[in-house]
């Protein structure tokens, strides 16, 4: 389990005090389209619930300080360097997703803005539906729950348990995500598309930036709540899963993530 650690507190303070009064620069509508903010969301009506949201400023990338991601008049994450992606910070091509499972269905602001050097400040809006998640099958929609020890851990992998506490873990299926909430009281939220064999994991949900590590998601009881398994892209995996008296099994048909096939693949269950 990981978490993106170059956020400071103090950083994403003085991002959010400066929402209020942020604005497109005059000069930059003047120059024309070249000089604009563009994001792979322009000219979209509704926003899949899994989806890319790259922000693209004008120029140089080396004139570009940050870009803010906002929905709704809010701060939802901060990228520093290029490639400006909502949900990642990762230079190795592993771009994060916005997940918008966790919005009410409707319309909803999608703002990014970019800070350039010379206090330049670029700003570039979707107003955008989003639809309402679909819920998971009756017989999977609960709490699960299941407890291993670092020996049944490093049976999968060895030195699996310097990465995933051992302990009790609770799995959570609802229209938001599946929630992985672990020992420690905090856990990670993972967008989910299931049917009636399959369980297919194939983004972490973020609705908060960091800060040191650390976000405001709480949910269940558990706070905490966010950073990924392996890589902030997922990667991808797929479970079969059937549910017999109350026992949840949960079986990997292609999982490339270890760390997270430590946590789901085995038998859960039912807690609520």
């Amino acid at each position: 389990m990981r978490r993106p650690t170059r956020r400071t507190s103090s950083t994403v303070l003085a991002l959010c005090v400066a929402l209020a009064g942020l604005a497109v620069s005059p000069a930059a509508h003047a120059k024309g389209g070249r000089h604009r903010l563009t994001t792979t969301i322009d000219g979209k009506t509704t926003v899949r619930q899994r989806t890319r949201w790259l922000a693209r400023p004008p120029g140089k990338v080396s004139e570009v300080k940050e870009v803010r991601f906002v929905i709704d008049g809010k701060l939802r994450w901060v990228e520093h360097s290029a490639p400006f992606n909502y949900g990642s910070d990762d230079g190795n091509g592993h771009l994060g997703w916005l997940v918008t499972s966790w919005l009410s269905p409707g319309r909803h602001r999608f703002t990014a803005q970019a800070l350039l050097t010379r206090g330049r400040k670029l700003s570039d809006t979707v107003v955008a539906r989003v639809l309402r998640a679909p819920a998971p099958p009756a017989t999977l929609t609960g709490r699960w729950r299941r407890s291993f020890t670092a020996d049944d851990l490093d049976k999968i992998v060895p030195g699996l348990s310097a990465f995933v506490p051992a302990g009790t873990w609770d799995l959570i299926f609802d229209r938001e995500a599946a929630w992985d909430l672990d020992p420690l009281g905090t856990g990670i939220a993972e967008h989910v598309r299931i049917d009636h064999h399959t369980i297919r994991i194939d983004a972490p949900l973020w609705t908060t930036p960091a800060t040191n590590g650390t976000t405001t998601l709480e949910r269940y009881g558990h706070k905490d709540i966010g950073g990924f398994f392996c890589r902030e892209d997922g990667p991808v995996g797929t479970y079969r899963w059937s549910v017999t008296n109350d026992q949840l099994t949960l079986t990997p048909i292609d999982e490339p993530c270890m760390q997270r096939q430590g946590v789901w693949a085995g038998t859960w269950a039912r807690v609520g």
